[in-house]
């Protein structure tokens, strides 16, 4: 590097390093257990019918989040 080209984003590391966070975190057998776990608290569980609009919305939320995690879990692990 030379100048101010240390001053600029090194997006060639940050790709090929893009996703393996996702992947150390999530392969292992504790990793999927988390995940097990989160989908079956989020995912496949629905709230009563007197729940209010407040969590309704907090339980989708919690459920968009779970589903991403899981994607990218699953898209660097290869499932």
């Amino acid at each position: 590097m030379t100048g101010w080209d240390w001053f600029d984003p090194d997006t060639a590391a940050k790709e090929n390093d893009a996703g393996t966070h996702w992947q150390t975190c999530f392969a292992s057998d504790a990793g999927q257990q988390v995940l097990r776990d989160l989908e079956a608290q989020f995912v496949r569980t629905s709230l009563g019918p007197d729940a209010g609009q407040a969590a309704l919305w907090m339980r989708e939320g919690q459920r968009g989040l779970v589903l991403q995690i899981m994607r990218l879990a699953s898209r660097e692990t290869g499932e």
